[in-house]
């Protein structure tokens, strides 16, 4: 289980069955709903699941996309009620979401730095999690709603062209 956001929580198995076969050809995918854009090796299952945290129970939308036996790709959002906003700033949010995550991983930060997407406040994440694999994150905050895309694999996989092609696909409506 990952933890993403103000304390929700994505199960992420690395070995998914089969949810898109094995990439063939990258392609966009636009989400209405989430407002945004991404391209992936493939065509993602969404899902959506009801996660119970300290601020109430959060709706979290997923993108799944399996390439067999190297990586996981992730898109996901949450939107957060007004509480979740008044005793902080994006950073606060930022922060408190790279703390959830790593605990989730149950690994180790190996990296963090600052980043933006337009004027959109991020973080991209480095996490090793034991026996589980690397996880490379990019986290954003757009106004009530935290985004998150995630590769999870083999430590060169993450650090590789088809990671840094996915992680710098992602396009705002906004």
């Amino acid at each position: 289980m990952y933890r993403i956001g103000l304390g929700t929580t994505l199960l992420i198995p690395l070995v998914l069955a089969a949810a898109g076969g094995p990439a063939k050809e990258w392609m966009p995918y636009l989400s209405k709903e989430g407002g945004f854009e991404v391209t992936l090796p493939g065509k993602p299952v969404e899902s959506r699941q009801n996660v119970k945290t300290r601020l109430g129970t959060l709706q979290v939308t997923m993108l799944l996309l399996e390439q067999k036996n190297e990586a996981v790709f992730v898109v996901s959002f949450s939107e957060f009620p007004e509480n979740a906003f008044k005793d902080g700033d994006d950073q606060k949010r930022l922060n408190f979401a790279r703390d959830g995550a790593v605990a989730s991983a149950k690994g180790k930060l190996k990296s963090e730095k600052k980043i933006t997407l337009g004027k959109i406040p991020g973080r991209e994440l480095l996490i090793e999690s034991g026996g589980k694999g690397t996880i490379r994150t990019r986290i954003y905050a757009v106004e009530k709603r935290l985004y998150q895309t995630m590769v999870v694999g083999a430590g060169a996989f993450v650090q590789g062209k088809d990671a840094e092609r996915f992680l710098n696909s992602l396009k705002f409506d906004k």
